[in-house]
């Protein structure tokens, strides 16, 4: 992802349009790395909700058993139990690991994405600073060749030129 950020500041005609491509493309790279944490944080949301549904069948299978046949016999209402009991498990064995690896990769997303949009600061900033250079170098050049032109007017004639102009006055 930072090599599409660095082609794009290299490909770049104008700083605006460098800009902009910049973020377009971090909008697009925040997209891609949140694209699957969304499904992991549906599972570890809804897996709890389908273990609780279980719970709520095998409850309703005991009662059901437990009408057919009486409350009599420990066989018939452990069935059902056994039944919501492995699906509460379940949902929770789903859900837990899922919550823990959302939470992770949602950190490490925004982590890499702060990463990412760092850099292309970096790079909107460095060519923004490589111009003010130019920029800096091209306005104090005049004035060094200004200011040494003035430094040589203001000198005092040197001892051949006053020589000079002696030899050409006689």
């Amino acid at each position: 992802m930072q090599k599409r950020l660095l082609d794009i500041a290299v490909i770049a005609k104008s700083t605006n349009e460098r800009d902009d491509q910049l973020f377009m493309q971090l909008q697009d790279d925040k997209t891609r790395l949140e694209r699957w944490i969304g499904a992991i944080g549906m599972t570890a949301a809804v897996s709890p909700l389908l273990g609780l549904l279980g719970t709520v069948s095998g409850m309703i299978e005991t009662f059901k058993m437990m009408t057919l046949f009486g409350s009599g016999d420990p066989e018939v209402v452990s069935g059902g139990i056994a039944q919501a009991l492995v699906t509460t498990e379940l949902g929770l064995v789903v859900a837990i690991p899922a919550l823990i690896l959302n939470a992770l990769l949602s950190r490490k997303a925004k982590s890499y994405y702060n990463e990412l949009e760092s850099f292309a600061i970096l790079i909107s900033k460095s060519d923004e600073q490589a111009n003010t250079t130019e920029k800096t170098k091209l306005v104090n050049e005049p004035k060094v060749a200004t200011q040494s032109k003035e430094k040589t007017a203001k000198q005092p004639p040197s001892v051949t030129q006053v020589s000079l102009e002696e030899s050409s006055a006689t």
